[in-house]
């Protein structure tokens, strides 16, 4: 069954510190969990990437992150880009 509260990202491990929860849909108790890369001040979320190109899910990604843990901003970084400065994106919840 897939809840209609899941959003990219969800359902990765809680390993190393992740967050996580459960929900009911229907009488169904469903665990969730996601894991930020990493979290800067418990201010700013960093999702970090190495992919040719960033796509729309990787910042849908991010902005489930951040409206789940209720933080302002986000970083996706992505490494692999010719010059830093043109992997890096910013999103404000």
């Amino acid at each position: 069954m897939i809840c209609a509260e899941s959003r990219p990202g969800l359902g990765k491990s809680l390993n190393h510190g992740g967050h996580g929860g459960s929900r009911r849909s229907h009488g169904v108790r469903i665990e969730v969990g996601y894991r930020i890369d990493l979290l800067v001040e418990g201010i700013v979320v960093v999702e970090d990437k190495a992919v040719q190109k960033l796509l729309p899910i990787h910042l849908a990604q991010l902005l489930s992150y951040l409206k789940l843990g209720g933080l302002p901003v986000g970083l996706l970084i992505n490494f692999h880009v010719a010059h830093p400065r043109q992997g890096i994106k910013r999103m404000v919840n």
